[in-house]
């Protein structure tokens, strides 16, 4: 080979070297970017996701009223209207058809009322299968209760302290399952509270804020039950 043609080897093969190392730069660059966009996500959707789908599923609206078929009502209508508005606004971006909503509704109304039926369906079958839990741990507590009291373990106070864990716990799930206020299970939680005075400490300092965050509040169940008597204006 010729100088001249060893140079023009030389020079594509630096040129190629050059290339590959340009992509193979590019490519760490863009793979350490992405790492650090998809982290950013990662953390933004963990420390917010919570708040977002608490916000869209219509929990907040828990904290003003009770569980129950009318609140799945309200929940339906405003889940239902936050869907309908985005499957009208994804319509927009999939067609890029700008046109009157109304239009929209119009061409579509039963699948729009579909929207509205299933969210009432899926927040009533909620509310039944929490309600329909509760009952039955009610049930089984009363049972255990009952055998305690027919076998004379009156003194027996390892299983009345299980008792009084247990319907401590049951007290927690209401208030979780946001059933305390109803009036069916207001009236045991008032009557145990007001019975077993055990229960008291068993629910301030078994409760999860009290075991997972170290928090434990004195005169917690006293503050529910509070709200309870405040609510439907029970004597005590």
């Amino acid at each position: 080979m010729s100088p001249e043609q060893i140079a023009i080897v030389f020079a594509v093969l630096l040129t190629a070297a050059a290339i590959i190392t340009a992509i193979f730069t590019l490519s760490l660059i863009y793979i350490i970017i992405a790492h650090i966009i998809i982290s950013f996500v990662k953390k933004c959707f963990i420390k917010y996701a919570h708040k977002i789908i608490y916000i869209l599923t219509g929990e907040f609206l828990f904290k003003r009223f009770s569980n129950g078929g009318d609140l799945a009502v309200w929940r339906a209508l405003y889940t239902g209207t936050i869907i309908s508005l985005f499957v009208i606004f994804a319509h927009f971006f999939v067609y890029f058809n700008i046109e009157n909503p109304l239009n929209v509704i119009k061409g579509n109304g039963w699948q729009f009322c579909g929207i509205y039926a299933a969210a009432y369906a899926t927040f009533y079958a909620r509310f039944v299968s929490q309600w329909t839990y509760l009952s039955n741990l009610y049930n089984q507590i009363k049972e255990a209760e009952l055998n305690i009291y027919d076998n004379a373990n009156n003194n027996n106070e390892k299983a009345l302290d299980a008792l009084y864990r247990w319907m401590a716990g049951f007290i927690e799930d209401a208030e979780t399952l946001h059933l305390e206020t109803k009036t069916l299970f207001a009236t045991v939680i008032l009557n145990w509270s007001d019975k077993y005075p055990k229960i008291h400490e068993f629910y301030d300092g078994y409760n999860p804020d009290a075991i997972i965050n170290g928090n434990q509040t004195k005169n917690k169940l006293c503050n529910l039950t509070e709200k309870i008597r405040k609510i439907h204006k029970f004597r005590k």
